[in-house]
């Protein structure tokens, strides 16, 4: 009996253990969702057609229709069209299993349900919903309008979002045309004042109806295929029932080049809501663009004070600050934003199957994927393996970005300096509850300047002061701060001014304290990095990483805003073994630069990829084709593809990353 006639031939398979276990799983699951939920669930039954001997699988899958039970059920059979056949002579190639019976299963974040259909085939459809108790409740027409939308949110979210990495996840395009749009944006006017109950990205501490998933999902939409124009007939019908959602409306006029118009409707809307932070945080933004920075200052503050509770107004706000050169103020501001709890993207965990199947789409793109160097992929070394800086997600990895930002225009000993002038240092702290002699303290005024130092040169002898509770490395003796010379000195007058140095100091919150460790071991392992590949060029050496140890150097300097290095890492990378977080940076790199030709052979090399793991649908590679469309004209970026000689497989792919056609964006048809 052939296990693979019982396999289907283009789509992931988990062969389950006990029949029904994938969705007993998800049954038990249903409560711990607490914002968009999972991917879609597919479960099949099978069963050999001789022995009747039955055979229960699943996979994932975002991007189906799932406006109706009947959309459902087009899937569900187009998958009986993609089972094996059995390879025995005796067979003559005939099919030995069927796909007796199929359930789909999508989660309605808005009604907290999840819509089941059961299609046997052939035969019957039904379908219903289950709460997070397990009871069935009836599918009505407005829950199966929630489950739609939510669909399409989860597929434009979740599909290159790296962090969100699920085996056997099949990502199909939600809207590929005009009609498949309208539908959404129909749908989306409908539930717009309702979305807030999704949830929101991480920065958001309170979702509404101007910041949740569907906004988000909505600009991403706009952003990838460039149907801007659609977009404001959407704003523009909902500003009326929000005036406040002229601050979505006013973000894509600026995208769409409209400038003119965006500040006459902010201009306009600001008279009614003066005190929406929304509304200002657009208008900083605007200003910043516009190298007037002093007027976005002014804008960043006021919805800093209507909004205090938010991270992104404090984000913008340091960022200005940053940018105007005011860094004790940005570092005072950065230690003010409000942090919240990182949450996981809904998921839930499957039973361990009894085997899984994983088709190659086709044996070219194993060719294009193949690493030049089999030895490439070695472990790398355990200091870059440990980096923290990786780990951060959410308003930390946005605090951490500002910091990176603040330590690239001033360097490491000033910002220990600034740090020590706005914030009391411990030393200070416990020098200044001891009250020691004059002249009694021991410190000098350069350690400050020392631990900057260790980082220049590579050592990891300094430590950073401050901050007791995290203990990468052993600290050195006669470890100080700038300010405690300047503490002794004053320790033998009066009370008065022996308190003077924290009136105008505050207290460094712990988790900056945290960050300020995390960017010294980011600068330490840089630094030597760059010290030691400047010395073996000066000796005329080869400089030998494995491929793994690049692709971290890479993110490292990507992480401290050194880009040029950060895209040399990359490319290192590249000429051992396939990468597709280096391909992806090297796009945007290319991107922005406006290096088309390069852009495309990216593009290429992502869609491989992306094919070969069941991505028939990527938000970003659409959006950096529709720019390369936009730049240089379809006809010309045909024409470069025409001379790549590129397999008709790979080919087809790049087609279908080519949506300019359907969604008449600029260029396709130049």
């Amino acid at each position: 009996m052939s296990s693979q006639s019982s396999r289907l031939q283009s789509v992931p398979e988990f062969i389950e253990t006990t029949p029904t276990e994938s969705l007993q799983s998800r049954t038990d699951s249903l409560a711990s969702f607490g914002s968009l939920g999972p991917p879609d669930l597919v479960h099949l039954n099978k069963i050999h057609l001789k022995s009747q001997l039955r055979q229960g699988s699943y996979h994932f899958v975002s991007g189906v229709d799932a406006s109706s039970s009947a959309s459902i059920a087009a899937y569900m059979n187009l998958l009986t069209y993609d089972l094996g056949r059995s390879e025995g002579w005796f067979s003559g190639g005939k099919q030995t299993w069927k796909i007796e019976s199929g359930t789909y299963c999508c989660y309605n974040a808005f009604s907290r349900v999840d819509l089941r259909v059961d299609v046997r085939i052939p035969g019957s459809v039904e379908s219903y919903a289950v709460d997070s108790r397990g009871l069935k409740l009836d599918a009505t027409a407005d829950l199966w309008t929630e489950a739609y939308l939510c669909g399409v949110i989860r597929a434009l979210l979740y599909s290159d979002e790296e962090a969100y990495k699920i085996v056997g996840y099949r990502k199909l395009n939600p809207v590929d045309g005009i009609e498949a749009e309208q539908k959404f944006l129909d749908v989306a006017e409908k539930l717009f004042f309702k979305a807030w109950t999704l949830g929101s990205e991480p920065e958001v501490q309170i979702a509404n109806s101007i910041t949740n998933y569907l906004v988000s999902a909505l600009l991403k939409y706009g952003g990838m295929s460039g149907r801007y124009s659609s977009l404001v007939n959407l704003f523009e019908k909902l500003r009326t029932r929000d005036p406040e959602v002229a601050a979505l409306l006013a973000k894509t006029y600026i995208d769409m080049d409209e400038e003119v118009r965006a500040i006459k409707l902010l201009h306009e809307t600001m008279q009614q809501l003066p005190n929406s932070h929304q509304l200002l945080d657009v208008q900083a933004q605007f200003l910043v663009k516009k190298d007037r920075r002093d007027l976005a200052l002014l804008c960043a503050k006021r919805a800093v004070n209507n909004a205090p509770s938010e991270f992104t107004t404090w984000a913008r706000l340091t960022e200005i600050y940053i940018s105007l050169g005011d860094y004790e103020s940005a570092l005072l501001t950065l230690n003010s934003c409000p942090m919240f709890t990182y949450h996981e993207r809904d998921a839930h965990r499957m039973p361990p199957p009894a085997r899984q199947h994983m088709p190659v789409p086709s044996e070219t793109l194993l060719d294009e994927l193949a690493e030049r160097d089999p030895k490439a992929n070695e472990v790398a070394d355990a200091a870059l393996l440990r980096l923290p800086a990786p780990g951060l997600r959410g308003t930390f990895m946005g605090a951490y970005g500002l910091l990176t930002k603040l330590v690239g225009k001033i360097g490491w000993d000033e910002l220990l300096r600034t740090r020590s002038t706005v914030f009391v240092m411990e030393e200070e702290y416990r020098h200044q509850k001891e009250e020691p002699a004059p002249g009694d303290s021991g410190v000098g005024e350069g350690e400050g300047e020392g631990a900057g130092e260790a980082v220049e040169n590579g050592e990891e002898g300094g430590s950073v002061p401050g901050i007791p509770t995290i203990n990468i490395h052993e600290p050195t003796d006669g470890e100080a701060t700038p300010e405690n010379g300047e503490v002794a000195e004053e320790s033998g007058k009066d009370q008065k001014l022996k308190k003077s140095p924290f009136q105008h100091k505050r207290l460094c919150e712990r988790w900056l304290d945290n960050l300020f460790m995390v960017l010294y071991e980011d600068l330490r392992v840089y630094t030597i990095w760059r010290a030691e590949l400047t010395h073996f060029r000066q000796q005329q050496l080869t400089y030998r990483k494995t491929a793994a140890e690049w692709e971290i150097l890479g993110d490292l300097a990507a992480r401290l805003q050194h880009r040029p290095e950060s895209v040399e890492a990359y490319q290192k990378c590249l000429e051992t073994k396939y990468s597709p977080k280096a391909w992806r940076a090297l796009m945007q790199w290319q991107l922005e630069r406006g290096e088309w030709n390069r852009a495309v052979v990216s593009v290429m090399k992502l869609a491989v990829w992306s094919a070969r793991w069941y991505t028939e649908f990527s938000p970003d590679l659409i959006r950096a084709f529709r720019l390369i469309v936009a730049a240089e004209g379809a006809t010309k970026v045909n024409s470069v593809l025409s001379a790549m000689n590129l397999p008709k497989d790979i080919r087809t792919l790049l087609n279908n990353s080519d949506l300019s056609r359907q969604y008449k964006s600029v260029g396709y048809d130049m």
